[in-house]
């Protein structure tokens, strides 16, 4: 017998036993002992059957023997060559990038200085990350810019990052170091207010009114519709407009 069924029956036989002793107490005093003899014989014999089961029933480790027929050894034959030998493909080596590098002069930008710090990619291999900081932090180390990376800047909050790529002939994209949020948009959206998003590098439009045609409306009228910036510091503009042709 194994010990899971032997387990469940002793549990089984106990739970009969309170089974069998919340009837007589029944009958004791709700049935007035109209059923007291066959109650008492059915226990009994449940009681006898759970002391044999305690008994004679418990799981013993049984060591089975087999028999071992003991034979000459045979000579062992030759195991015939395969016609091709398998290719077993090559693990994939590791992903790894370059390392950072401390050494030079740490580069700063706006009164943050760039750190770096290499992270344990999933695969097993490391990654270099980079990262501008105004104050020393837990872990990483002051770096040079790396080569092909050029500085970009959060226009919301003027937080300085490295971004990937030069220009045509490998020039350095770096804006200038004195930050300088871009003017508002001059465009109207299409509910007659002024877009209130900065305008693109050398254009007095944002990314989104790409191509904008001012509509021709008086000066006056669109100066009702003038907005503030979103962002706090970017200068503010009027809406661009166009003059009525005088054919």
């Amino acid at each position: 017998m194994q010990n899971r069924t032997y387990r469940a029956l002793i549990v089984s036989g106990m739970m009969l036993n309170v089974m069998f002793l919340a009837l007589v107490l029944a009958d004791e005093y709700k049935w007035e002992r109209a059923y007291m003899v066959p109650l008492f014989i059915a226990w009994v014999f449940l009681i006898f059957l759970t002391i044999l089961l305690l008994f004679f029933g418990r799981p013993e480790s049984v060591v089975r023997f087999a028999r071992v027929e003991e034979r000459s050894p045979s000579p062992a034959r030759p195991m015939p060559e395969p016609a091709f030998q398998p290719v077993t493909p090559a693990a994939k080596p590791a992903l790894r990038f370059a390392s950072v590098k401390a050494g030079g002069i740490p580069f700063e930008f706006n009164g943050y200085t760039l750190y770096g710090r290499d992270v344990e990619l999933k695969n097993g291999g490391t990654r270099p990350i980079y990262f501008f900081s105004k104050h020393e932090p837990k872990s990483g180390k002051m770096v040079a810019k790396p080569a092909g990376f050029h500085v970009g800047v959060n226009e919301r909050t003027g937080l300085p990052f490295l971004k990937k790529g030069t220009g045509n002939d490998g020039e350095d994209l770096t804006p200038e170091a004195v930050f300088q949020y871009q003017a508002q948009c001059a465009a109207l959206t299409e509910d007659g207010a002024q877009c209130r998003n900065s305008s693109r590098i050398g254009s007095k439009y944002c990314a989104s009114h790409f191509g904008y045609q001012p509509k021709v409306i008086p000066k006056a009228e669109a100066k009702r519709e003038d907005t503030r910036p979103r962002y706090k510091n970017a200068p503010d503009t009027l809406p661009a407009v166009r003059k009525k042709s005088s054919a």
